[in-house]
């Protein structure tokens, strides 16, 4: 009488998703082969990106992005336009701008700016309430290399 050993359909379920993730891996892309999400972590984690993360990034250039109005008086909002320029290969997209707080804020003209093309961002500071030195950061999130780059509005604000 022969003996039949069973194996255990667990067994051969686990063989068959272990072969199924290894041939997944296995198969070669390019950068044409990325999906929309492949690309999106990309842009936002370009060290540990397995692509050439190059062909997707750009760079603000102009600057210095430091504005330093000087003394004003409590109550004064500081308007100033930042200029630069697109000065990578690619489309630069604009994601979102982060702020401090509420008191300063940013406006930009498009969401995009096309490669070679000069483009400004506007940050204001309501000073009402905040005397003395100030320094108000806006953060603006994009296709770069690094993704943050910042804009920032320096006050003296003298109290009335």
């Amino acid at each position: 009488m022969k003996i039949i050993q069973r194996v255990p359909f667990f067994n051969l379920a686990l063989l068959a998703a272990l072969s199924m993730i290894t041939m997944a891996k296995c198969k070669p892309k390019n950068s044409d082969d990325l999906t929309a999400g492949e690309v999106e972590r990309i842009i936002h984690n370009p060290a540990s990106a397995e692509a050439d993360t190059r062909e997707y990034l750009t760079a603000i250039s102009g600057g210095p992005f430091v504005f330093d109005v000087g003394e004003v008086k409590e109550g004064t909002v500081i308007k100033h336009s930042f200029y630069f320029t697109n000065s990578g290969k690619v489309t630069l997209e604009k994601n979102r701008v982060q702020s401090g707080c509420g008191c300063t804020v940013a406006e930009f003209t498009s969401e995009k700016t096309l490669p070679g093309a000069r483009d400004s961002i506007t940050v204001s500071f309501d000073t009402e309430g905040f005397p003395g030195a100030q320094e108000r950061t806006i953060t603006l999130i994009c296709n770069t290399s690094p993704k943050e780059n910042l804009f920032t509005i320096k006050a003296m604000v003298i109290k009335e």
